[in-house]
């Protein structure tokens, strides 16, 4: 009899227990749900690339000229000239271009950005910047127009993952300029994405320290290089894709020429050995 009461009473009730371990087992399912959900934190965030900025120089009739260089920029696309703004590098470092010859670089700022367009770039120079001439070292002053930087307009797109190189040409002989017995720094450089731009090297045969070789476009020219001396190997670098002539001067020798010196973007084009003839 009790039995039966027993079987009675579980039956009445099982719709009810039913319901109370369903109940429980969601409750269970949503507390795990919320503690792994506590415990994730990471989050998807911007996309990013790289930038990387190098610098080279091209000759000059200087000694050395000791640039220094506190900060560099870059600006995102649609601002305007005071925000938007991004640092790549604020580490300050003195730069002597004309070490930045014939394949040498010099990485003035790297960094991770958030992927998108750009449109300049800002070099902020420092207090102390020096140029050697004729073995005599003087200050190089930087005009108080450029205080807030020297802006480079090029527009560049950074890729999600991507690296962006681009190389500031400097040219040192056009950027000093001495003025009522000061020297003035007025920076004249060209901006090139590297993607988009080969080389050209060589040597030349027997080394004079009186020789220099420039590649042009037409009457332009579009690069200039110095052949190291006890080598002659010379580089050219930064040269957007095309044909051009090579030119190969010097104080005692007959000029040369080159034509149809073909660059290709990401490549560089070789010319061999240039033998030098004598006046």
């Amino acid at each position: 009899m009790k039995n039966r009461e027993a079987v009675s009473f579980v039956k009445r009730n099982w719709s009810g227990w039913t319901t109370l371990v369903s109940s429980v087992a969601a409750a269970a399912v949503l507390l795990f749900s919320v503690v792994l959900n506590g415990c994730d934190t990471t989050s998807s965030g911007p996309a990013m690339g790289t930038v990387r900025v190098m610098m080279v120089d091209a000759p000059s009739a200087y000694d050395a000229v000791n640039v220094v260089v506190v900060r560099v920029d870059i600006q995102v696309a649609a601002q305007d000239s005071t925000s938007g703004w991004v640092t790549l590098s604020d580490d300050t470092a003195t730069y002597d271009l004309l070490t930045l010859q014939n394949g040498v670089d010099a990485v003035i700022g790297s960094a991770a950005v958030t992927a998108g367009h750009y449109t300049q770039i800002r070099l902020i120079l420092g207090a102390g910047s020096t140029v050697v001439v004729d073995g005599a070292t003087h200050p190089l002053v930087v005009p108080s127009a450029l205080e807030t930087g020297v802006k480079l307009v090029h527009q560049f797109t950074v890729a999600e993952g991507g690296t962006t190189e681009l190389t500031l040409d400097f040219d040192a002989e056009k950027s000093v300029r001495y003025q009522n017995g000061t020297y003035r720094l007025i920076p004249v450089i060209r901006v090139v994405a590297n993607a988009e731009a080969g080389s050209v090297s060589g040597s030349v045969t027997p080394p004079d320290d009186g020789t220099t070789v420039e590649l042009r476009s037409g009457a332009e020219v579009v690069a200039t290089a110095r052949p190291e001396p006890g080598t002659g190997f010379f580089k050219l670098c930064a040269i957007p894709e095309g044909t051009y002539d090579l030119y190969v001067m010097g104080t005692l020798t007959t000029d040369i020429r080159v034509p149809n010196v073909a660059v290709v973007r990401m490549t560089n084009t070789t010319v061999g050995t240039i033998s030098l003839v004598a006046q």
